[in-house]
């Protein structure tokens, strides 16, 4: 008897023993499988970030070879072409391919003239595609956008030649004619067919990303799946051994206490049979609780791709749309030190769309704008517009205000082919490269600063231009335009036409002193000033306080309004009016005869009495008013796309302005014609007195 029980408890022992063994080394097991797993993720996700590197350093060095170009085209200095050169031969694998190249590797070496990094071995762009493991279908595109880069250098080269006096001849060898032609060279790199391969390069490079975005996210987020079901499946045998563990011991301490009750050698039969009994059903319960666990993991599992974030699709057309409305979004400065200039010009646009509304809105659709505050600040205004596109999930974008702000959200209306028009910014950071769903009504700031200098130069026979600009995006924007603007009439008008002195303060300060110190020795005949209202009234007080009266000129954007009672307040003399000189994009907001002009007066006293009649709503009424147009004529079948194909049919346009508006599908770009606008003695406005058309 006792030679049985021994045997029955060794039998149980034993099974109990490879049970527990076989739990055990099953979760190690898929622990060693999630770390793989884990490891996997990690590779995965490098590999997707390397090949959105590689296609962002196509863009990146295409965008190089324009830069280089356009500056020779300009400067005519030997050093862009050679950069131009350089940057084709390490991407055919010519030269030594500098380490992590890309990003600011040429704006370092343009400023410094030094390598910012070591070189690495020679190799070309079309072997490293090959290398990073791009399906075929995202090969042949980064390819294709490769060819089209290099076929477009043909352009670039041409006319960096044209300015060292050499044409094409009929058999295609550059023949020297000896005589430059700057202004063809600038078409060449400026015009619709330049803008319109440039956009065949970008759009091929971002389907490129999308794929390889898709692909490795989906490579990713499986990756993640097996290691969730790995990670619990290895927990849930886990337990189940712990749990069969704890099932041993109290079957265990049962046997002993057993033991003690009827003695070890004197236990009846009946006893050991019905004990072993039990032992075996504990077990044999305790494998069938694991194995149930186990298949409950195995089949019930949630799949971690069925998690939802922001749902957003950037093919969405019809986001913002409903039966009843069309939902469109604005970050501008309504507070701060360019309140004026947010507020006015988004009480400009609700005068018409308020009034749009009333007579029961689009196709039975009214206009809503959504209006966040960013107070002119950049990273506030990033994070309005990602609130706009992802929780409002607005149709579109209206009314941006500023430079600095603007071109912080360029990524995310491209990424989310958002359409995005009404800018009150001339920047042409905002313009060029050419972005296929952004639209400017405005003329631009290079457009401005080349009529006030035809003014000064034809006009008035000036020379000396002196610059002072707050330190931005915006400053900055405006300086490369007066560059431009100075070398081009420099080779036409065969002057002696050049700034003289450039001083910059602080954004969002009063803090102009500095720079009217290196200006006012300068000799400068007439100041290009680009700021906002208060420090540029300032920097004229003190100019005259300090014997220094040049003519004064800023653009449209410092909100005339403001600016000429802040010019009041600092109580400059009023002898020094007429020489304070504004460039505006619309006519003047007291014209009378102008029927638009008339339309906004009516609307803006009805739907804002508080306001009195500028610049700045002006323009936002009238952009409001093409908006509302292109609307109309898109058809009750809204979409994204529909509008912005209604936009870029919209030609010889007669909005009220005395100039036409058109747009085109490769030029978003849809005004040019700048006003004359200067302090008037009578009444202390900025009045026209003159058109460039």
């Amino acid at each position: 008897m006792k030679q049985i029980t021994n045997l029955g408890q060794r039998s149980i022992v034993m099974l109990s023993a490879l049970v527990l063994l076989a739990l055990i080394t099953s979760a190690l097991y898929l622990l060693a499988q999630y770390a793989a797993k884990v490891d996997a993720i990690s590779a995965a996700e490098q590999r997707r970030v390397e090949s959105l590197k590689l296609a962002d350093l196509l863009r990146q060095t295409s965008d190089d070879l324009t830069r280089m170009a356009r500056t020779y085209v300009v400067t005519g200095e030997s050093r862009y072409e050679e950069y131009f050169k350089q940057i084709l031969a390490i991407r055919k694998g010519e030269m030594p391919r500098p380490v992590n190249y890309g990003d600011v590797y040429w704006d370092y070496v343009v400023s410094t003239g030094r390598k910012p990094r070591e070189d690495g071995p020679p190799v070309s762009l079309e072997e490293i595609m090959r290398q990073q493991g791009f399906s075929s279908e995202e090969f042949n595109l980064l390819n294709q956008a490769r060819q089209k880069s290099d076929n477009l250098t043909l352009l670039e080269f041409r006319a960096m030649n044209i300015i060292k006096g050499y044409a094409l001849d009929s058999s295609g060898k550059y023949v020297e004619t000896g005589k430059p032609d700057f202004e063809l060279a600038q078409r060449l790199l400026h015009g619709k067919e330049y803008h319109a391969e440039k956009l065949g390069i970008m759009e091929l490079i971002d389907r490129v990303a999308k794929a390889v975005d898709t692909r490795t996210q989906e490579e990713i987020e499986y990756l993640e799946t097996e290691a969730g079901r790995l990670a619990t499946l290895s927990l849930t045998l886990g337990t189940g051994s712990f749990i069969f563990v704890l099932l041993l011991l109290a079957l265990a301490v049962r046997r002993i206490n057993n033991d003690n009750e009827h003695g070890s050698d004197v236990q009846p039969r009946r006893v050991y049979r019905s004990s072993i009994s039990r032992t075996a059903k504990f077990v044999t319960a305790g494998v069938a609780v694991v194995i149930v666990a186990v298949s409950f993991v195995i089949f019930l599992t949630p799949d971690s791709r069925e998690f939802q974030g922001l749902d957003i699709s950037p093919h969405d057309n019809v986001i913002g749309i409903t039966d009843n409305e069309i939902l469109l979004g604005s970050s501008a400065a309504l507070t701060g030190h360019a309140g004026f200039l947010g507020t006015q010009y988004t009480h400009g646009a609700l005068s018409w769309f308020n009034e749009v509304n009333a007579a029961g809105g689009i196709h039975g659709r009214k206009i809503r704008l959504i209006s966040y505050d960013d107070q002119y600040d950049p990273p506030q205004t990033v994070e309005n517009t990602e609130k706009l596109i992802g929780a409002d999930r607005v149709f579109m974008l209206f009314g941006y205000v500023g430079t600095p702000t603007s071109v912080k959200i360029i990524d995310a209306v491209h990424e989310h082919q958002v359409p995005a028009l009404g800018f009150l910014t001339g920047a042409e950071s905002l313009r060029t490269p050419f972005r296929p769903y952004m639209f400017h009504v405005r003329a631009s700031y290079y457009e401005e600063v080349e009529a006030a200098l035809a003014y000064f130069v034809d006009k008035l026979g000036l020379s000396k231009i002196g610059v002072v600009y707050q330190d931005d995006a915006f400053g900055n924007a405006v300086l490369s335009g007066v560059q431009l603007a100075i070398w081009r009439r420099h080779q036409e008008s065969n002057r002696d036409l050049e700034i003289v002195a450039t001083d910059t303060y602080t954004r969002g300060t009063m803090d102009v002193e500095p720079a009217l110190e290196s200006l006012k020795n300068s000799g400068a005949e007439a100041v290009i000033m680009v700021g906002t209202y208060d420090p540029l009234a300032k920097f004229i007080k003190l100019s005259v306080d300090n014997g220094f009266t040049p003519y004064f000129h800023t653009v449209s954007f410092i909100g005339s309004g403001a600016f000429a009672e802040a010019i009041k307040k600092t109580e400059v003399s009023t002898q020094h009016y007429e020489k304070i000189i504004v460039t505006q994009v619309v006519p003047s907001p007291s014209s009378a005869g102008i029927e638009v002009v008339d339309q906004y007066r009516t609307l803006h006293a009805r739907y804002f009495p508080d306001d009195l009649p500028n610049y700045v709503a002006l323009e936002g009424f009238v952009n409001a008013q093409i908006l509302v147009e292109a609307l109309k004529r898109a058809g009750p079948d809204l979409s994204r796309t529909q509008l912005i194909s209604t936009l870029e049919e919209m030609e010889n346009e007669d909005v009220g302005l005395g100039n036409k508006l058109t747009f085109g599908k490769f030029d978003h770009s849809g005004l040019s014609g700048v006003y004359y606008s200067r302090l008037d003695v009578g009444n202390g406005n900025f009045e026209i007195f003159g058109l460039d058309e």
